[in-house]
């Protein structure tokens, strides 16, 4: 019986100490893992700041891991091209990336349904210099058109710029941040008009963006102005004088 208790015993402090010894090692694996993940992250880090385009080799899930964003972005902020969408949207890692580098601008989708980023907050991180770079704002004005509101203002007075803006859909109303003297321009104001945003349904104009406030009276009684801009867009009715809006001519474009 004492040999029993004595075997029992033996094998117990043996149990024990295999599962002691075991615990140690997942212990230390877990360490070793940490430890090489942690080498990882340092690398890539290092990689990002020297050298962001490299993080399209990175690992899906480093990509995806916000904290090794952030901090990458931070270090680079043209790293912001090469994360996962969602995060190169989120307002934190987003103004890191501008603050660093406000060129990172251009790895983002300016209609993204999920931003929520006050638009006037973002511009104001931009160097001057970028705000008069001509190829920079005509690229940013193409994503979206009303970023001429932020341009310097001798490229709110080039033509080219303004052509740029005017002339995409619904985009009319950007006339109001045209410098002053080339709204008195036909070929501005006509892209204006052509594009102011409107709602129409089954020919009813239910809805026009007033841009009149932004185009010399004198290019409103210009009939063959009207004309252009009403075959384009039949809500330009609505912008042009009194006595054009009465015009059979126009009228009929207008149907047309």
């Amino acid at each position: 019986m004492e040999f029993y208790y004595a075997s029992s015993l033996c094998f117990a402090q043996k149990s024990l100490f295999w599962d002691t010894v075991r615990e140690i090692m997942l212990i230390v694996k877990k360490e070793e893992t940490a430890m090489s993940d942690n080498k990882t992250r340092i690398e890539w880090l290092r990689k990002a700041k020297e050298a962001p385009r490299l993080l399209q080799d990175a690992p899906a899930e480093l990509l995806a891991d916000r904290e090794f964003v952030l901090a990458a972005v931070t270090e680079n902020g043209l790293a912001l091209a090469y994360v996962e969408a969602s995060l190169r949207h989120e307002e934190e890692i987003l103004f890191a990336a501008l603050k660093q580098n406000f060129r990172a601008i251009e790895s983002i989708d300016l209609f993204y349904a999920e931003n929520t980023f006050d638009a006037d907050a973002i511009w104001a991180l931009a160097p001057a210099e970028l705000l008069q770079d001509k190829p920079f704002m005509r690229e940013m004005i193409q994503k979206s058109p009303w970023a001429i509101r932020y341009a310097s203002p001798a490229l709110k007075a080039d033509k080219e710029i303004a052509l740029a803006a005017l002339s995409q859909p619904d985009a009319g109303g950007a006339i109001e941040y045209v410098s002053e003297s080339l709204r008195q321009d036909r070929e501005v104001a006509l892209a204006a008009l052509r594009n102011a945003a409107c709602d129409m349904d089954c020919g009813e104009i239910r809805f026009a963006e007033d841009v009149r406030p932004f185009i010399p009276d004198a290019l409103l009684h210009d009939k063959e102005l009207i004309l252009e801009a009403v075959m384009v867009n039949p809500a330009a009715i609505l912008y042009a004088a009194p006595e054009l809006q009465e015009d059979p001519d126009v009228l009929a474009a207008c149907r047309k």
